[in-house]
């Protein structure tokens, strides 16, 4: 099909997957490094609703990983899932995706421009993690270090997004 001049609608393969558009074998396997081939195994065809139940029913952390390694634009379709999860009374306790979380945040940052779509989606995470940190019985011994480490990153996405405070 063959685009019109002036049409300014991004082609297919330049879109984010929403609600109705899943993301594609190619929107999670960009590189085709193992962790991707997998991870097409694990979520292709899966909605927002099917991640959650998951990071519901297993090990949170696990998903952190996975999403750290997955293609841009399924990781920022994704991401909505773990955010949702955060919040719930499920991960009550979960000190382990909160670990994760700061890794997956911390490894994604570094090429920062390209999840520039999910700064806000990260940012407010990030937000409600501090606020609500008791929630997740840190350790100190084992998870002391958080609190610094989700506050680095709280900064630097407001940085990224210019905000202050």
């Amino acid at each position: 099909m063959s685009r019109r001049p002036g049409d300014r609608r991004p082609r297919r393969e330049d879109r984010y997957p929403t609600d109705r558009h899943l993301p594609t074998e190619a929107d999670i396997n960009v590189h085709d490094t193992i962790d991707e081939k997998w991870a097409v195994k694990e979520y292709l065809g899966k909605t927002i609703e099917e991640i959650e139940t998951r990071l519901c029913t297993s090990h949170a952390i696990d998903v952190t990983e996975e999403l750290s390694g997955i293609g841009l634009k399924a990781f920022c379709f994704y991401i909505t899932a773990l955010v949702r999860y955060l919040k719930s009374d499920s991960s009550i306790g979960d000190s382990g995706v909160i670990d994760g979380f700061c890794g997956m945040v911390e490894w994604r940052l570094r090429n920062a421009r390209e999840i520039k779509k999910c700064w806000p989606t990260l940012l407010d995470a990030t937000d409600f993690v501090i606020e609500h940190i008791e929630k997740y019985d840190l350790i100190p011994i084992v998870y002391g270090h958080l609190p610094a480490r989700l506050a680095a990153i709280q900064q630097r996405l407001r940085s990224l997004l210019n905000l202050s405070g």
